[in-house]
């Protein structure tokens, strides 16, 4: 592409007046009008004020949506956008953030670079090109060149072109034919130049009176349930009035939802609140965990991802339902992890290598075992001809002496995988199971004997019978389920359980603010600046349960004001693992899964999960939360009427999630313009 000066661009396309600069306002409704709380029996709540509005930087994705539409085909210009501002435990969704980022220097630098590489690919292809101008003009002055600015301003910018603005694209177009002595140039150029306006990157969303105009609505319309610009359809119903009209408006939502955009754009949504994707890079310390695998982290996420799509897109169910589910969708590698039955047609593991491992000179052999007797460490090399996960099966015993039982370490690739006392005997070994995803190529596999004792007669040793590596069968097949008994609901999941804990154990604290700040929508300050929360680990040797050490937590008053709010609906899940496996004993001990939400006692996580099926907090907080993720906005008592509003018509209709989508649209909530900020 060859290139105009980028400072003519961007003077032709700054912002006007019409971006707006303004001074926050947030209407709390303080001072202001009441009305009874519908939630709240006696109480009151502000009377309805609009949250405030402003501009909004298009998120990468939608950006790239937008290109992809806009420009009739596929562009790759990922590499040259700014990073998306990252969500944290303040801003559950990067909609919320991309309403308070500015652009400086740099990032107009990288919106420049990207807008020039898209069109450049977009004009790089002749019949590419003709499909998106409409024509092959003879030249600048051709009257096609205006009429396919006029439709392509208009379906960037979201809004018609004014004659003065379309006057100053034709003038690129023309520039470029004069100084680079081809039309086409001058209309990459053109279209380049739209691409970094601030009327393409920003959503310019301020409303007049109150209301958003027919074009906003139609902006937030095609974000919200598409994360894309919108079509021509909704522009040419923006422009009739039709958006201003309940029916009209009600009319273009179900069309946009019965597209097949509307399903990832709504399933992002739920990403973000429930936090699922980071279960792609989730890891987990394996002396710990050595089932866990990257492998089945991915196949965590995508358990959620079938299960909410098949209760909101396919059955169009009861969303309340899924807190207490008994059916989940699993690969073989979850149905392992559940103790489920495997799964029928799934391919079975395939042997890849045996190892049988000999006993080191001056020790003496037990019959079917190599016998590890002084610390040291016994290797296998094992060579893949691909990438894959392998499990390592190993039968394993030791004798106890010294008053300790025999301490074993498995490494790969030097990489210590896991560490633990073994016990067990020759005619009852433990069998260790280990699973390791591993790039092909030869890998060095080592088992050592870590804490060898010999005071005659007394001698501890460690013992090794023939080892065995398996490469899992094909695994990416998903098939319905029913959930063991001791599960249910999407807490219950592994991928929820595994996201909110620590690397190396549970987290009840964790565990009990996600419900209690992303369920329930409850407020928990973070711990004062200087404050270490961290639980101290117990002295060697002692063995307590996570209950006995958070409990600390609960008898100190200063810290229980926040953790009485959270400990209590986290301690029944510590019926499951740091990866989300059952478990009857922590640390060896009973447990104990009593907990309270806001007073109400229960035991255990199908009490919890039946609990929340049917706890009105977790339905207001579902519509405040899609409030958030659709209007880049945090909600405020303010608002809270017509949100309650929202959650009411969302129970009359079943808990169908797309009609709460569709009511929420309807509501003032969504339509209602306030004070620019």
């Amino acid at each position: 592409m060859r290139t105009l000066p980028l400072l003519t661009l961007l003077c032709l396309s700054a912002c006007t007046g019409r971006l707006g600069d303004v001074e926050p306002l947030r209407p709390d409704g303080v001072g202001g009008p009441k009305v009874p709380d519908p939630r709240r029996p006696g109480e009151m709540l502000p009377a309805f004020a609009p949250a405030a509005t402003g501009l909004r930087r298009l998120t990468n994705h939608q950006l790239e949506n937008s290109l992809r539409d806009l420009l009739e085909g596929e562009v790759d210009v990922r590499a040259e956008l700014p990073a998306d501002p990252v969500s944290d435990d303040a801003h559950a969704f990067t909609s919320e953030l991309a309403s308070e980022v500015s652009s400086g220097s740099l990032a107009v630098e990288k919106y420049d670079g990207a807008a020039r590489a898209a069109a450049e690919q977009a004009f790089a292809d002749l019949a590419r090109r003709e499909r998106l101008v409409g024509c092959s003009p003879a030249g600048a002055d051709d009257p096609c060149v205006r009429a396919f600015l006029e439709r392509f301003l208009r379906r960037a910018w979201r809004r018609p072109a004014t004659p003065a603005e379309l006057d100053r694209y034709e003038a690129i177009v023309l520039t470029g034919e004069a100084e680079l002595d081809d039309v086409w140039e001058g209309l990459e150029h053109a279209v380049a130049a739209t691409l970094q306006s601030p009327h393409f990157l920003y959503r310019v969303e301020l409303g007049q009176d109150g209301r958003f105009d027919d074009f906003e609505m139609a902006t937030r319309l095609s974000y919200f349930l598409w994360e894309t610009t919108p079509d021509a359809e909704l522009l040419e119903a923006a422009a009739s009035g039709a958006l201003s009209d309940d029916e009209g408006l009600r009319a273009q939502t179900r069309r946009l939802l019965a597209d097949p955009r509307a399903e990832p754009a709504l399933m992002r949504f739920f990403e973000e609140w429930l936090g699922y994707a980071r279960l792609d890079q989730i890891q987990k310390d394996p002396g710990y965990f050595p089932t866990f695998t990257p492998a089945l982290g991915r196949a965590m996420r995508r358990e959620l991802e079938l299960s909410l799509r098949q209760t909101v897109f396919v059955e169009d169910g009861s969303f309340m339902a899924l807190m207490d589910t008994d059916r989940t969708f699993v690969n073989g590698a979850l149905a392992r992890h559940y103790g489920l039955p495997p799964i029928p047609g799934a391919a079975p593991p395939e042997l890849v290598d045996t190892w049988t491992p000999e006993t080191p000179g001056g020790c003496a052999d037990v019959p079917g075992y190599a016998n590890l007797c002084s610390e040291g460490a016994l290797s296998h090399d094992l060579t893949l001809d691909e990438a894959g996960v392998i499990t390592m099966h190993a039968p394993v015993w030791g004798t106890d002496a010294g008053g300790e039982p025999a301490r074993m370490e498995v490494a790969v690739d030097g990489e210590a995988r896991d560490t633990r006392e073994v016990r067990g005997s020759a005619s009852a070994p433990e069998r260790v199971t280990l699973t390791f995803e591993l790039d092909a190529g030869t890998h060095t596999i080592a088992i050592a004997f870590l804490n060898d004792f010999y005071e005659p007669p007394a001698n501890r040793d460690l013992r090794i019978a023939e080892v065995s590596f398996e490469r899992a069968g094909e695994d990416e097949t998903f098939t319905e389920a029913a959930l063991p008994l001791e599960r249910r609901g999407l807490l219950s999941l592994a991928g929820m359980l595994s996201l909110y804990a620590r690397p190396i154990d549970t987290s009840p604290t964790q565990r009990g603010l996600f419900i209690r700040e992303r369920l329930l929508c409850g407020h928990i300050d973070p711990p004062p600046p200087g404050v270490d929360a961290t639980l101290p680990l117990p002295p060697a040797g002692m063995h307590i349960t996570n209950r006995e050490r958070v409990g600390r937590h609960l008898s100190d008053t200063y810290c229980a004001s926040c953790h009485s709010q959270m400990d209590p609906l986290g301690l029944p899940l510590e019926a499951f693992d740091g990866v989300g496996a059952f478990r009857e004993t922590d640390q060896g001990l009973p447990l104990d899964l009593s907990g309270d939400l806001d007073g109400v006692r229960f035991d255990g996580p199908v009490e919890l999960a039946s609990l929340l099926s049917e706890e009105q907090q977790v339905v207001d907080c579902t519509v405040r939360q899609l409030f958030r993720h659709a209007t880049g906005r945090r909600d405020e008592r303010a608002q809270r009427v017509a949100l309650y509003a929202v959650a009411d018509a969302f129970a009359d209709a079943g808990y169908s999630f797309l009609s709460l989508v569709e009511a929420f649209v309807l509501s003032d909530a969504f339509r209602s313009a306030g004070d620019p900020r």
